[in-house]
This record gives C-alpha cells, sequence and structure tokens, in this order.
C-alpha cells in the first residue's frame, strides 16, 4: 500500500488519517488551519488520556524526510504558530520515513526520556 495514497492529496488524506484515528479512541478536537500551523494538520486527545497531541500527515510518494518531522517538533515546543501545549506529536506518512527520520526521533525520544514524537505510517492507522 506504500504510496498508493498519492491520489488522495492534501486535506482528503488528512481526512482519512482523522477518521482512522478516531476508530482508534482519538478525539478529534480540530482540524490545522492552511497557514501559519507549523505543519500541524490534526490536533486531538486519546478518549482515555489527556495528552494533547499534534499530527501532521504527509502524503508524498517518498519518505518523509527529518527536516518535516523537526518541523512538527519546533511547533510542539515552541508554541510559535498556536497558543496549545502540545504533550506529544505523531507524523503520518503514506510512504514510510527516512532513516535520517527515524534516528533522529529515537535520538530525541531517548533524550527526552519519553516518547514525543511517534511516527507512524498510514498501513499501521
Amino acid at each position: 500500500m506504500k504510496g498508493v495514497l498519492i491520489m488522495n492529496e492534501g486535506i482528503a488524506f488528512e481526512k482519512m488519517c482523522e477518521t482512522l484515528f478516531r476508530k482508534r479512541g482519538y478525539l478529534i478536537k480540530k482540524r490545522g488551519s492552511r497557514s501559519y500551523d507549523g505543519g500541524i494538520d490534526i490536533i486531538m486527545r486519546h478518549e482515555n488520556s489527556d495528552d494533547i497531541i499534534a499530527v501532521r500527515c504527509k502524503n508524498t510518494k517518498k519518505p518523509v524526510g527529518r527536516p518535516d518531522v523537526q518541523k512538527l517538533y519546533g511547533a510542539i515546543e515552541n508554541h510559535n504558530y498556536t497558543d496549545i501545549n502540545f504533550n506529544r506529536g505523531f507524523v503520518v506518512s503514506a510512504s514510510g520515513f527516512s532513516e535520517d527520520a527515524v534516528q533522529w526521533v529515537n535520538n530525541l525520544n531517548y533524550k527526552k526520556d519519553r516518547n514525543i514524537l511517534r511516527l507512524i505510517t498510514f498501513e499501521e492507522l
């Protein structure tokens, strides 16, 4: 299924992700705006948690690289784009992740001593 979703670009892909997160017990607070959102496409929390999660949805032909992951992390940590205090972030990709992105997230989560970022392939949803 890798890369198959490219035909459903942008907002349609975000809506598909939103639907699948809802089926997993997540409550969607709102979808990100089209500008000045730091790459945040969905804001949600799980029904069993108070953690606010920022989600970035990437429907690209190539695996998502470190810069896209870092952009979401910057929005979470620095509150540059929103006034929301995020606890975690998820990046969802239709085409997987570069090794550099995976390594960067693993190092970040180790340094923070918690899973602040999670990389999820669309197949996992």
